[in-house]
């Protein structure tokens, strides 16, 4: 269970540290991280830059292998399980259920785990978690979502699809939100960012966070509007892990309670047991980018992060603000 200490924020979740972050420039010597162990069949996707080790147990990433420096990002946790949101109509009911790969397929590029959730002993919903390898980019899409009568899938939680531990040399993590923050995992607090006020889990302006060890870097990048960016740290020194991740989200949930921005203090808006729990009609989605330096080449950080990022934007269609304080 993540921890969130009292008055955790989105600044002070990750202090920034002047001499942590210098290390990330230095040649610290720390060993090597040993390749974690899938509990159940490895599968794995290879490109000339990139190896992915799935499990096929929980259909979660075990491992990222950078293939020109053999620098290597740990997934989840062993033997930990998926968890989905479902809804049952009547009686009127949300719950969160464990699920496990009913089977996989895996092509040259793709991996496909198809799971079936039950909600108690009936059928609810079954969908296809797919992982696509293309040179250094990961995409993890949600595919083939086909909901049983009288049930509906809310949410899919994968809240560790990559994972750095303070063992990693020089580990940092970095997010975008609220004007952004960068840290030291050694200096990093145990917690998690908070719900934003209007949009919960959603990272409404630059759904974006970051972690590197070693001169690498990961960027996630969340592509769907509304799914939830998570980015968390647990444990206590010297052995913290700080994990990024998502909610896959396919339904709205209709229950839930809002802030309209009508003012402090202002009641929140309810759902009922009337309320429609809405088809978010994109596909669930988001990206993975891994950086390493060219052979001989610097040390990258995050600033090499948001270059990429940045990269492949839209173009800026009006230049006015440009070097002007507002």
């Amino acid at each position: 269970m993540t921890v969130r200490p009292n008055g955790l924020n989105r600044r002070n979740l990750l202090k920034i540290s002047a001499a942590g972050m210098a290390m990330a420039k230095t040649g610290t010597l720390f060993s090597e991280p040993a390749v974690p162990v899938p509990t159940g069949r490895a599968v794995s996707l290879r490109s000339p830059h990139l190896a992915l080790q799935l499990d096929a147990a929980t259909g979660l990433p075990v491992s990222y292998r950078l293939l020109r420096s053999g620098k290597l990002y740990r997934g989840s946790a062993p033997s930990i399980p998926l968890k989905a949101r479902l809804f049952q109509r009547e009686p009127h009911a949300f719950s969160y259920v464990e699920i496990r790969p009913s089977s996989e397929k895996t092509t040259r590029t793709t991996t496909d785990f198809h799971f079936q959730a039950t909600y108690g002993s009936a059928p609810a919903a079954s969908f296809t978690l797919r992982y696509t390898l293309d040179a250094r980019s990961i995409q993890v899409t949600l595919e083939e979502v086909q909901e049983h009568p009288g049930f509906e899938l809310i949410s899919l939680s994968m809240p560790s699809l990559v994972s750095v531990h303070e063992s990693d040399p020089n580990a940092w993590i970095a997010h975008a939100d609220d004007g952004g923050d960068l840290v030291s995992l050694r200096d990093a607090k145990a917690g998690k960012l908070p719900l934003n006020t209007f949009w919960g889990e959603i990272n409404g302006v630059l759904p974006v966070i970051m972690a590197g060890h070693s001169g690498t870097v990961c960027v996630q990048e969340t592509t769907a509007f509304m799914d939830g960016t998570l980015l968390s740290v647990t444990g206590e020194a010297p052995e913290r892990i700080a994990s990024l991740g998502t909610t896959k989200v396919h339904r709205v949930d209709g229950s839930a309670c809002y802030d309209m921005n009508l003012g402090r203090g202002a009641p929140k808006s309810c759902g009922n047991n009337a309320t429609p729990n809405l088809l978010v009609e994109q596909k669930s989605a988001c990206r993975l980018d891994f950086l390493e330096p060219e052979a001989g080449g610097k040390a990258l950080d995050w600033v090499d992060g948001a270059r990429l990022v940045r990269a492949r934007m839209p173009a800026i269609p009006n230049h006015f603000y440009d070097d002007k304080f507002i």
